[in-house]
């Protein structure tokens, strides 16, 4: 019992000074920077409409399918002629959404092919709000946008995600001249936008 007791006491003391010893894990360690955090929004929100369009059932993402690959090479044909390959093929679908993905297919970063399969849904929601309502005519988000409003990016450490939230509806009340209007979203839009803002990094 004796050496039973003396080994636990030796290992308790080698597992407290490693415990010691090891370096703190920063934020930065723990969340990496991820491709689709790095891309405008209109190309993230592109891959949205890809999806909310079911482009992936002939267009496969790295393998050969009914469509080409449009992963492996950017298309050269004009963007008015994918216009309307995409009202054929998607007759319903809104023209801002057909163009915002024409411009996508026809050219888009490494950076949006690498967040193609791998973003988040809510954080594309999130980027399909922001291009529907317009954001950009105003506000920057990684160097695209207007000036008008304040850069995006960062902006989870400069607001708390309450404000972000409540900004939405009631703009200046919240930044005194502000001439941003109000936005009267659903429970689950103003979810998506605010977690699509604040995960924006800083550039």
């Amino acid at each position: 019992i004796a050496v039973v007791v003396l080994g636990a006491l030796a290992w308790g003391g080698l597992t407290a000074r490693a415990v010691a010893t090891t370096p703190p894990i920063s934020e930065t360690d723990m969340a990496l920077v991820q491709p689709w955090q790095e891309i405008p929004a209109e190309e993230l929100a592109a891959i949205g409409y890809f999806r909310k369009q079911n482009c992936g059932r002939c267009h496969l993402i790295g393998k050969p399918g009914a469509g080409p690959d449009l992963t492996k090479a950017l298309l050269t044909k004009p963007t008015d002629r994918l216009i309307q390959h995409f009202t054929q093929t998607v007759p319903n679908a809104p023209p801002d959404q057909l163009k915002t993905l024409a411009a996508f297919v026809a050219k888009h970063s490494d950076k949006a092919l690498e967040a193609w399969e791998d973003t988040p849904q809510a954080a594309v929601e999130g980027a399909m709000l922001y291009v529907s309502n317009g954001c950009a005519a105003c506000h920057q988000v990684n160097g695209v946008g207007g000036e008008t409003g304040p850069e995006l990016n960062g902006l989870a450490d400069r607001r708390k995600r309450d404000w972000v939230e409540q900004h939405f509806a009631d703009p200046p009340k919240f930044s005194l001249g502000s001439i941003m209007p109000p936005y009267e979203f659903t429970a689950v839009e103003r979810e998506r936008i605010t977690t699509y803002l604040m995960a924006i990094p800083k550039e």
